[in-house]
């Protein structure tokens, strides 16, 4: 390998947000705003079907999937092993892009960026829904993950302001300053931010690169998915999803309707709000169904599956 041919460094940036937040509707954006090609992707869903991976490859862009983990805790090893391929190759893209799990702490996979001189962090971005930013940091399963999460950040993004009144705003963006100090914060809706946000090569200010006096234990969730190839009946479905108990906390991935059944369908739900949008077939799997869920420890998984079920047709 003629290594004078290779740059210097590659430029990352860490995606990251608790589950829903918006990170992969960020990222899409940012694909139609500037040409991706000298850009790398490694992407990271908790769960068997990795969902992201596909909304994103499907955009045309070089996706890099992480599997079944979270990635800074059980794909870490993974994580590592990619980089070190993409700092070999030659030519070097310019940018790595590393979206996070909903789950994922973003201070460790910067901890593991920073260790090679091959790789210069640009910063650390992470979403907040700001209709359940306030719920989700005090709730008593999850509340210590998104803290940490937004400790980390160097630019918090408080996406779907268009969930709360003008009136509240303010309040909000103070209380979330309060909750991520040192941190800028960005209001927006539909997570589209102009692309001088994301890249500013910024980075490190006033951020430790340690994990010294980070809580030590990781949060307990666990991911499982369900697959069907019949369809979902739609009344049924709506349903389903609107009683799904407080330990699930996030239902995402690929449905067909029983009354549109040519039709493919991305289902995106967290508690309290839910979605489905049509999408190419080229982007969903050959089943009707595949998706990927994530709750607490206490979630009963066999509970869920079975109102799953039900709503089958």
């Amino acid at each position: 390998m003629n290594k004078t041919t290779l740059p210097q460094t590659i430029k990352v940036t860490i995606v990251g947000g608790y589950l829903g937040s918006g990170k992969t509707t960020l990222i899409n954006h940012l694909i139609t705003q500037q040409d991706m090609s000298d850009c790398v992707f490694l992407v990271n869903d908790f769960g068997t079907f990795n969902i992201d991976a596909e909304l994103i490859a499907s955009q045309g862009v070089n996706t890099i999937e992480l599997k079944n983990g979270c990635v800074c805790c059980s794909m870490a090893n993974g994580l590592t092993i990619e980089l070190l391929k993409i700092i070999r190759n030659s030519p070097r893209p310019k940018r790595i892009i590393i979206e996070t799990s909903g789950v994922a702490d973003p201070a460790k996979i910067r901890d593991l960026v920073v260790i090679s001189k091959s790789l210069q962090l640009d910063q650390v971005i992470v979403l907040a829904d700001a209709d359940r930013i306030r719920d989700t940091v005090t709730d008593r399963l999850v509340g210590d993950t998104v803290k940490q999460q937004l400790r980390s950040a160097d630019t918090v993004v408080l996406n779907k302001i268009d969930s709360v009144s003008k009136k509240d705003l303010p309040e909000l963006e103070q209380w979330l300053q309060q909750q991520a100090p040192q941190t800028e914060i960005i209001c927006t809706k539909f997570a589209r931010l102009p692309t001088g946000s994301i890249f500013r090569n910024h980075s490190l200010r006033g951020k430790g690169i340690t994990t010294a006096g980070r809580a030590q234990s990781e949060p307990d969730f666990q991911a499982w998915s369900f697959q069907s190839n019949s369809p979902f009946d739609r009344t049924q479905l709506e349903q389903t999803l609107n009683t799904l108990p407080p330990s699930v906390q996030r239902v995402k991935g690929f449905v067909r309707l029983a009354d549109d059944p040519e039709q493919a369908y991305l289902l995106q739900w967290v508690p309290g709000a839910w979605s489905l949008s049509k999408r190419d077939e080229s982007v969903a799997q050959n089943h009707s169904i595949e998706l990927n869920l994530i709750g607490s420890s206490e979630c009963s998984k066999a509970l869920i599956e079975e109102q799953f079920k039900m709503a089958l047709l």
